[in-house]
């Protein structure tokens, strides 16, 4: 049975994280979140269980006793959520949020709790920066924390659960988002699973906590809380941080001064990743670059900066990959010679057997349709001779089942490459199956194999420069 339904926005995080004191940027930083884990900016695990329990509570007099809930996938912005009651009793409540069919989130709620009706002493932090903790720092780590609510906004935002359960223990549900996101594991943090039991109020002013399980990357820590009328078991998993590319002075170490001189390229999606590296490696060997990006302006003046004392030839410029009016002017202003096709939407896995047709449809405008305009804006410029490179992948051969949506896509893409080359003699295009590689795209829990991604991109153009 549908319960509620909602879309979150980045009001809605920013807002939480005011009256919890989580401002880890996964969650109120939609630019930095694009080069974290999920790609965007997520909602906080724990706005979302307070939203379900918000939207049902008024379902049962009892106050709340516990609280067990799985956070299974992201809840990301802009999307429809659903909140769907998966069984209830007198005492007892299973609750699911849904996104396109997907769980997001399940918990198991009972009744016949305490109610803490006092109003506990609040602690005002300052600090929005996560703490940035390597995975051996939290082995014996442990603290206190207090909580960082705001009486009123709670009275507006969650009445129903303040009227459940009290503002002490409601505070200490917050707080326990301030813990996760801040402080343990902090700034490389993702929510993996709550056990919480609300108890009487004891003397404790804040909470109590420590981590009581620690194993190895792959597997979630263990943080035992107790205080302020909460008491219970967080997992989190310590993930992956940004990716960092190879730096631009180990790169001028490695690439032959005047290599690329031949080449005056355009990089589009040249803020990260690969066409970051595939910038520093045509101006390291003496080409001319003009690198794109569209929300990544504050990345690519990093590495900008990072290229003064070297006095490369490298410029920068807003491209919107879905607006390519202006692509025309840039190719002639710039006299480009040379085309890398770097954009992408996020890449992510389909575990269901079932084409997903949304998924590929956003594949295809990315890999097919724009790139498509790209390749007829460079045939009507048909005296100047042009080469372009387009990054397929080596899911094709392995027949990757949880990405069938994102290699048939790629396929098009080739099938593309290949009628445009038979029909437009200004134009070649080096199409290459590309193996895993390090960046934001393939980063995960799990630690894989992947191919060094200065050596594939320099061999890619190095057959650029060749061809």
């Amino acid at each position: 049975m549908v319960s509620a339904k909602k879309i979150f926005l980045i009001e809605d995080t920013t807002e939480f994280a005011r009256i919890s004191g989580d401002w880890n940027p996964i969650h109120t930083d939609v630019i930095a979140a694009r080069r974290l884990i999920a790609g965007e900016a997520v909602v906080h695990g724990i706005l979302g269980l307070l939203w379900a329990i918000e939207s049902y509570v008024d379902n049962h007099k009892q106050p709340i006793s516990s609280i067990h809930c799985n956070f299974l996938n992201p809840i990301t912005l802009g999307k429809e959520h659903t909140l769907k009651i998966e069984y209830e009793a007198s005492n007892e409540a299973h609750l699911i949020i849904y996104s396109e069919n997907k769980p997001c989130l399940r918990t198991m709620i009972e009744f016949q709790g305490v109610k803490n009706t006092e109003i506990p002493q609040r602690h005002v932090s300052k600090n929005i920066l996560p703490d940035k903790n390597s995975f051996n720092d939290l082995k014996q780590k442990k603290g206190t924390i207090h909580p960082n609510y705001q009486e009123e906004e709670l009275k507006k935002i969650l009445p129903k659960t303040l009227n459940n359960i009290g503002m002490t223990s409601l505070s200490s549900i917050l707080c326990l988002s301030k813990l996760v996101g801040m402080h343990c594991p902090g700034m490389n943090s993702l929510f993996s699973s709550l056990k919480l039991s609300v108890k009487s109020l004891d003397s404790n002013i804040g909470i109590n906590w420590h981590v009581s399980r620690f194993l190895n990357e792959i597997a979630p820590i263990k943080i035992d809380f107790d205080g302020s009328g909460v008491i219970g078991e967080i997992e989190a998993f310590f993930r992956p941080g940004i990716v960092n590319q190879k730096s631009i002075d180990s790169i001028l170490d490695n690439v032959e001064s005047n290599k690329f001189k031949n080449q005056n390229a355009l990089v589009i999606g040249g803020s990260r990743g690969l066409g970051e590296i595939v910038t520093k490696i045509i101006a390291a060997g003496g080409g001319k670059v003009l690198a794109t990006y569209f929300k990544g302006k504050d990345d690519i003046d990093k590495m900008l900066s990072s290229f003064t004392k070297h006095r490369l030839n490298v410029q920068s410029t807003k491209l919107d990959i879905n607006n390519l009016t202006d692509l025309n002017k840039i190719i002639l202003n710039e006299s480009i010679s040379h085309i890398y096709y770097f954009a992408s939407p996020r890449i992510i896995p389909n575990k269901s057997k079932d084409l997903d047709q949304t998924l590929l449809k956003n594949y295809q405008h990315y890999y097919v349709d724009q790139f498509r305009v790209v390749l007829k804006v460079l045939e009507k410029l048909s005296n100047i001779k042009f080469k372009v490179f387009y990054p397929s992948t080596i899911f094709i051969d392995e027949n990757k089942n949880d990405f069938l949506e994102y290699t048939q896509s790629k396929k098009e893409g080739e099938e593309l490459s290949c009628n445009v080359e038979k029909n437009c003699t200004n134009i070649k295009i080096l199409k290459t199956r590309l193996p895993r590689m390090h960046t934001d795209q393939t980063v995960g829990i799990a630690k894989l194999k992947t191919k060094d991604n200065f050596l594939v991109m320099l061999e890619i153009v190095k057959n650029m420069s060749d061809s």
